[in-house]
Formats: C-alpha cells, structure tokens, sequence
C-alpha cells in the first residue's frame, strides 16, 4: 500500500543520511528540502553517495530556522473564492496611489482565507510596480510585550538579528531611518530603546508615558517620510491580539 511505500523508501535514506551528519547537526535529502526550504536556511552539501543507495542523493545542511517576514512567506498555499474581495482592495490601493488615504478592515472567521487574501494583495503589489510595504504582526503570545509588532518590524527591515553586536544594530537602525528620510537622532533613540538596545535618552524622555507618546508620534513620521517618495502599505497582522500599546498606538 502507500503508507508502506512510503516507509519503505523514507527510512533507508534517513538511515544513511546520518552517517554523513557531523555532532550537533541536521541533514535532509533533496526531497524533504523542497518542502521547508522557506521555512529553514540550508546549506547544500551536493550529490552524496550513501551506502545501499542507487546513484547520488543531493543533500543539505540544516543551518537555522528562517525569520520569514510574514508566515505565509514560509508555506505555499492557493487563495480560493476572494477574487472579488482581492479586486476591491486593489482598487482601494489605486485610490492611494492617487493620494486618497484608505482603510480596510478584513474580518470573519478564523481559517476563511483572510491573511491569504492580504497576501495575496502583497504579491499582486510586489510584481505591478515600486511601492513599500510595512508589515505589523500580533501574536497572542506577545500580548504583554509593549509594541513587540513594530520592534519586530525594525529588526527585519534594518537586517538586525538575534546575534547582532549592540553597536552594528545602532548603525543599522540609523541607516534604516536614514533611508526613510528621517535621520533624526530622537526617533534613533527611541526605537533604539524599542528594540532593547543600549542608547542614552534625553531626559523628556525617561518617564514611560512621555517615551510612549513620543515613540507613536515617530512611527508615524516614519510612515509619513517613506511615503513621500512611494505609495506605502500598511498590514496589521491580526490586531485583536495586539498588546494594549500597539492598539493605542
């Protein structure tokens, strides 16, 4: 049968893949990399012969998981039944284009296709012409994490990652709003904050609710200023599990 096909293929190459996995390290055939590709970075290893085998298997290296800017960067799935609805968005965001400030809320139930459907506009946006897109996720397990969505956001467009030395992340960051057409050392400071790293405030700044005011009203310069020179897209990534100053924000 299939399921014994199956096991009867799977376990031999899995078997001989071990051997030529080094201490501490993760090998996969061809096959399973075709499948979590987008979802791990990979290191081919080349045509391995394996014992028991008949002819080469292409092997990879298993180096670490991927930080896919949103989750369906990391899984292929069709979008059915939401042409109309992907048709209205689009014509909401022509009306941007031309100036006109839109809104759209997408709600319903969990599993009909929503973030597919915002996908899908991403990609549609992506192969039509040059614009930006800012993505915000929530995540119900961040709900006490202050502002964790556009902390989030910085680290992927600045390339900062987990192991970034404090003072690399500084001149990334910096860069980043540069960039933007915002190269103020106020907003460094208070997304540098945001992000956990090591900068000196000025003093208005110290008390919680004056940073937080402050921290908002930059965000949305820093919208303002990529808008200036492109159409800009902003996604929030289901809002109702935003933590409480992300929604006042």
């Amino acid at each position: 049968d299939l399921v014994t096909g199956v096991q009867t293929c799977a376990l031999p190459i899995s078997a001989r893949l071990q051997s030529i996995a080094t201490p501490n390290t993760v090998v996969i055939a061809e096959s399973t990399a075709k499948l979590v590709s987008k979802g791990l970075e990979l290191e081919p290893m080349g045509p391995q012969v394996l014992k028991g085998l008949p002819g080469a298997v292409d092997a990879f290296r298993v180096l670490r998981v991927a930080e896919p800017e949103s989750r369906f960067d990391a899984t292929v799935l069709p979008m059915v039944g939401r042409d109309d609805e992907l048709e209205m968005i689009t014509r909401r965001w022509q009306r941007a284009e031309r100036g006109e400030c839109q809104l759209v809320f997408v709600a319903g139930e969990a599993g009909i296709g929503k973030s597919r459907l915002v996908q899908a506009l991403r990609d549609r946006l992506k192969a039509s012409g040059e614009h930006t897109s800012v993505l915000y996720q929530c995540s119900p397990f961040l709900q006490n994490s202050a502002m964790r969505p556009f902390a989030e956001h910085f680290r992927r467009a600045a390339q900062i990652g987990r192991e970034t030395p404090d003072s690399d992340a500084v001149v990334r960051l910096r860069t980043l709003l540069a960039a933007a057409g915002m190269p103020t050392e106020q907003s460094l400071a208070l997304f540098s904050v945001l992000l956990g790293l090591p900068i000196e405030l000025p003093v208005e700044f110290q008390d919680a609710e004056p940073r937080r005011r402050a921290t908002v009203a930059g965000i949305a310069e820093y919208w303002r200023a990529m808008a200036k020179s492109r159409p800009v897209v902003v996604v929030f990534e289901d809002l109702h599990w935003a933590d409480p100053s992300t929604l006042v924000a």
